[in-house]
């Protein structure tokens, strides 16, 4: 018989299978997701831990615009979350031109942008700033909806006009 790959849940797992079981059961992210910087920084933003996640990017600055496991980056959390100053501390990252239009229309894996998680949350201050940014108010994700039609469907109405003049 083959021996499995080795992992830290197996060595764990050798250890105490009632510790893995607990491990399971009291956490709500996967251990995966943990392991690797970017699910621990977006966890942290969905969370609002500010002081973790500038001391995150202040030691890997390149982790503001990675994906985790969902294709969700921080920016992506942020707006979801509506902790303004973890947002705006991540949109002073975008930078300026061309990269920073990319960055700040990121999909997810569903085709989502931040712009789409500011307004599906009715985070409408979090949707101006974006949308002041440079994000795509037309975007479609992967069911067809643009981040515009989601706001006027809300009664948010002439909330990107500014944007689009």
């Amino acid at each position: 018989m083959e021996r499995p790959l080795w992992t830290p849940i197996l060595e764990v797992s050798a250890w105490d299978q009632q510790l893995v079981e607990w491990v399971r059961s009291t956490t709500q992210i996967s251990l995966l997701t943990l392991m690797r910087p970017v699910g621990r920084l977006c966890d942290q933003v969905s969370k609002g831990e500010i002081d973790a996640v500038r001391k995150a990017l202040q030691t890997n600055p390149e982790l503001a615009f990675q994906k985790d496991k969902d294709g969700m980056t921080p920016l992506h959390w942020a707006a979801d979350s509506g902790d303004e100053e973890l947002f705006l501390m991540l949109l002073a990252m975008l930078g300026e031109g061309p990269e920073a239009f990319k960055k700040v229309n990121i999909r997810d894996d569903n085709g989502d942008t931040p712009l789409h998680y500011a307004v599906l949350t009715e985070r409408r201050s979090v949707a101006e700033l974006l949308a002041a940014r440079g994000a795509d108010l037309y975007a479609e994700n992967d069911d067809g909806e643009t981040p515009c039609a989601l706001a006027i469907a809300q009664g948010w109405g002439g909330i990107f006009a500014a944007a689009t003049h």
